[in-house]
């Protein structure tokens, strides 16, 4: 069954937020800043991010600023012209639509080296003389680039002309984002840029011209300003920040007048793991009450220091915790099983541990509670009884997928796995029931495997090469006549399906092919030779979300708005659904970000929380995306999670999945929690996931009873009741 999810704010603002951003050039010369920079997640950057445009009877000239932590320097990578590699390190970008209504942009992209990337739209055989210079100094590096009107076959805008604009700038590992102006989710939308108007003068009806100068959230501090039209008594504008809908701030003018500020900590006297809040950004003109800006944005903030614990699941072999916290002195830790307190320490220092004997907890759930004065945080682990692991699968059981279910032996199975890393640490032995990565795999585990015949091509954009059409279907039919594949073996048709498409004919000519269009053709023709077999394909963009999930039989997908974003919880529930609707009635696996968008900011208990979803909304599995920098051995708490989560999942989802749903067990339930209830027999399973990554006192009163605890961040929770 599909979880009954209550909606939080994260999720329904992230399709809306800054629409509309508009820049003036009065008259060649002038210059203007603009700021206000948002993540493609819609989020707040940790850093200060700005442009300044100006134009004369020939260029534009355009320099982009971010900036630099005390002791940083920008990361650079790639170090050829017209090279995607330095899309991995810091970079500088510019998009420029001439003429929006044709769809046609143009790309441009500069590291800290000056190294350029060009394209119009993808095409990167594109390559203007365009003028750049990049300077790195205390505190910020900046980027310029000059940029001939002649390079669009321009001459100089004529006053009024709207282009398209957007300024962006990105950082490269760890604590990777791109952020820009627009807060465009994907800045090859033409439609998601903001509007670059020439030489529009001063009329006495004009809008006046307000824009965001700052907006930066760094270690749970938010930061931003707001410019004025120069002139007139500050008075005439109200500047407000609301959070969550209800008003916070009145920010504060400067001596002139012109700029309108506010700096302070959002987060409250309990600290969350992570939080997500809308911050709203609003100028209204006295009296007549007109809003010359409203600007909404996410507010995500990170506390994994507050407390770490070094494992999520403890055994009997272990004797202790390792802990460390940044509570300041002097600092108390409690451990809580059952309601009960069963460990205290008085005056904790920054690292220390914490006996599981004397006298030996119990197999269980635990709490540890860390406070200091009025603040306070908490963390779980869960205590074993015996070394997570998982039972043999048996050699000649089949793998078969119905009603969004794999079955193996008529059983359901939810499928696990981690795509390949450069060095892993699993701390039990066999962690995954699904082969994709080699390291931690059952025996006779399920396996996922591709089709022959086409290679990747950076150029002249990223994509696939195929051969013509007769030479692939010879390939594909001796790759099939080998025989019937093993009973748990899905065959992947195309990883990253999104990607262009292209025929190899003639003198090794391109010819770009429609994606959907291909893969729907080349699904028929692999199914009329192989029915038996399950063929997969995968995306993680959704233009053509419904189209790339018919031409499959198990569908793979991911989103950067949850499944790789630093914070993962807020749009999965959202995204998941999407997927879920999208596919029908196939199985769905669904990857979820181990290493992506970094190796430092993915939490245990956000990974967690991701699978458990994935259950409620009848995903079939889920994928550790481990790729892009392996995971350090010092991530302790996440490989424990990595390692055990499959084990832990396998104990109740056979029988979970097997009962009846309930779509309407829960009559009444506090925010902020996902659920999903099934009957076997005279026995009802609920499940229940914590959305936020704050404490959650809760309240679910059920056709069962009433069920009422507290939930740590992101902690699912499970219950059997009589009904």
């Amino acid at each position: 069954m599909r979880s009954r999810l209550l909606p939080i704010a994260a999720g329904v603002f992230l399709s809306v937020i800054c629409s509309g951003e508009e820049l003036r050039l009065p008259q060649p010369g002038a210059e203007r800043t603009a700021g206000g920079f948002l993540t493609t997640r819609g989020e707040i950057p940790p850093h200060d991010l700005r442009a300044k445009v100006r134009y004369d009877a020939e260029k534009l000239y355009v320099t982009v600023f971010r900036e630099l932590e005390p002791g940083q320097r920008p990361n650079v990578v790639g170090n050829r012209d017209d090279d995607l590699s330095i899309f991995d390190g810091d970079i500088a970008e510019v998009i420029l639509a001439p003429e929006p209504e044709s769809g046609v942009y143009y790309h441009f992209a500069v590291n800290p080296n000056g190294a350029l990337y060009t394209a119009r739209k993808r095409d990167m055989s594109w390559n203007p003389s365009v003028g750049r210079k990049t300077e790195t100094g205390a505190g910020v590096w900046s980027a310029e680039l000059v940029i001939p009107f002649s390079a669009f076959g321009k001459k100089t805008p004529a006053p009024g002309t709207a282009w398209g604009i957007n300024f962006a700038s990105g950082r490269g590992a760890p604590d990777r984002y791109s952020a820009s102006w627009s807060g465009a989710r994907s800045y090859h939308d033409v439609k998601q840029l903001g509007r670059l108007v020439f030489g529009t003068g001063k009329t006495a009806d004009q809008v006046p011209s307000v824009h965001v100068e700052r907006l930066r959230l760094r270690n749970g501090v938010l930061s931003c300003a707001v410019s004025l039209p120069e002139g007139g008594p500050s008075s005439r504008f109200r500047v407000q920040m609301f959070l969550d809908g209800k008003t916070e701030q009145t920010l504060s003018p400067d001596r002139r007048g012109e700029m309108f500020s506010w700096e302070g900590r959002l987060s409250g006297d309990y600290q969350p793991l992570k939080s997500s809040r809308v911050v709203e950004l609003r100028v209204t003109s006295v009296p007549e009450g007109r809003i010359l800006l409203h600007r909404k944005a996410l507010a995500n903030s990170v506390q994994t220091s507050a407390l770490h614990l070094d494992k999520f699941y403890y055994t009997p072999a272990d004797r202790e915790i390792r802990y460390s916290h940044d509570f300041p002195e002097p600092a108390k830790i409690t451990v809580r099983g059952d309601g009960k307190i069963v460990r205290s320490i008085q005056n904790a220092p920054k690292q220390g541990m914490i006996p599981l004997a004397g006298p030996p907890l119990k197999p269980g759930r635990y709490v540890v509670e860390i406070s200091s004065g009025a603040i306070r945080t908490t963390r779980l682990f869960c205590l074993c009884g015996e070394t997570p692991s998982l039972a043999a699968i048996p050699s000649d059981a089949e793998l078969r997928g119905a009603d969004g279910v794999f079955r193996m032996a008529g059983s359901p199975v939810f499928l696990l796995g981690a795509s390949p890393t450069g060095k892993s640490f699993l701390h039990f032995g066999d962690a995954f029931n699904l082969q994709y990565g080699r390291y931690g795999v059952q025996p006779n585990a399920v396996a996922i495997t591709g089709i022959p015949g086409y290679s990747f091509t950076r150029k002249p954009a990223a994509g696939y090469v195929f051969p013509p059409d007769a030479e692939l279907k010879r390939t594909l039919d001796r790759f099939l006549s080998k025989g019937v594949p093993a009973d748990r073996t899905i065959t992947r048709i195309a990883y990253e399906a999104q990607m262009k498409v292209y025929e190899k004919g003639a003198k090794n000519r391109l010819a770009e092919k429609d994606p959907p269009g291909f893969y729907a053709g080349l699904y028929r023709y692999l199914k009329e030779k192989a029915p038996g077999r399950l063929f997969s394909i995968h995306i993680d963009h959704h233009d053509h979300l419904r189209e790339f999930a018919s031409n499959c039989d198990v569908f793979e997908t991911s989103y950067w708005s949850s499944s790789f974003s630093p914070c993962m919880i807020p749009n999965l529930d959202r995204d998941m659904g999407e997927a879920k609707k999208a596919a029908g009635g196939k199985p769905v696996l669904f990857w979820l970000g181990g290493t992506i968008p970094d190796t430092s900011c993915r939490t245990a208990e956000e990974l967690r929380a991701g699978v458990y979803l994935a259950v409620l909304h009848d995903m079939a599995g889920v994928i550790f995306h481990m790729g892009h920098g392996y995971l350090p051995e010092s991530r302790t708490r996440l490989w424990s999670l990595i390692s055990g989560i499959n084990a832990e999942i396998q104990s109740f989802y056979p029988a979970f999945r097997k009962g009846k749903a309930l779509p309407n067990f829960v009559l009444e339930s506090t925010p902020d929690l996902a659920y999903a209830a099934r009957r076997d027999d005279d026995r009802v399973t609920l499940i229940a996931v914590n959305l936020s990554g704050a404490e959650n006192s809760f309240s679910l009163k059920t056709r069962g009873g009433a069920v009422r605890g507290t939930l740590t961040p992101y902690e699912p929770r499970i219950w059997h009741l009589n009904y």
